[in-house]
Parts: structure tokens; C-alpha cells; sequence
């Protein structure tokens, strides 16, 4: 039987690694990054702002592309054991998360995420058509 988990609507629900909570982008504009325990509970922001689903929930913390900054965007790290956030790659142009490697405790990770292409269009010319 499916149970309802958000109260306040929410989209891109991902479980934390340990399995004790959903992690969601909620509503309203800009949209947070919010959590609601497993079990049931109260639902709390973990961030203030979020780019569509882009995050990825690890054991150490969350890897995400907060809105941009004059259409900058980069790829940022919460961490839970400090609670800052730090940034760990410029992106430039709008990007999306889409995974990050599982990795021993203070390994290296590898982030995978797609780059969107600016669209490009050529203008033509058809002469002396019927």
C-alpha cells in the first residue's frame, strides 16, 4: 500500500544511503532541497535553493547545482559532518547531476553529469522554387 511521505508537495524523492531518509526538491520558487525521515515526521529544508533534481545524497553528504549565479552554474558539496558547503567544479553553462561514484571513506569520487549545448541554428536561402 503506497504512503503518502510529503506534505507540501515534492519532486526527484531519492532515499539517503542509510535508508533513514527521502531526500526532494520541494515547492516554491527558488526551489529548496528538503528531507522527510522514512519512517515519518516532519519535513525539513537541507537547502535553500536547487536546480531542478540535480543532487546526488552520498554517505559524507550531498553533491548538487544550487540555482545559478548570473546564469553560472557549478556543481557544490554539503557536507554533514561540517554542515558547509563548498564548490567543487564551475560548470559555465547549465549542466545537470546525474550520479556520483561510490567510493571508500575519503577516496576520490568521479562526478557524472551531462552538459547541455547551447542551441545552434543555420539560416538558409532557397532561390527560384516553384
Amino acid at each position: 500500500m503506497p504512503v503518502q511521505m510529503t506534505r507540501k508537495g515534492g519532486i526527484f524523492g531519492i532515499e539517503s544511503p542509510d535508508g533513514k531518509y527521502v531526500y526532494y526538491v520541494g515547492e516554491g520558487n527558488p526551489r529548496p532541497l528538503m528531507k522527510v525521515p522514512v519512517e515519518g515526521g516532519e519535513e525539513t529544508q537541507v537547502l535553500p535553493t536547487i536546480t531542478g533534481g540535480d543532487f546526488a545524497v552520498v554517505d559524507e553528504g550531498i553533491y548538487f547545482i544550487p540555482a545559478p549565479n548570473q546564469m553560472q552554474f557549478s556543481i557544490h558539496f554539503l557536507s554533514f559532518a561540517s554542515g558547509k558547503t563548498t564548490r567543487i567544479a564551475d560548470l559555465g553553462d547549465p549542466g545537470y547531476l546525474i550520479s556520483v561514484s561510490p567510493g571508500p571513506r575519503g577516496a576520490s569520487r568521479s562526478i557524472l553529469y551531462g552538459q547541455h549545448e547551447p542551441f545552434t541554428a543555420n539560416l538558409m536561402l532557397v532561390e527560384n522554387f516553384r
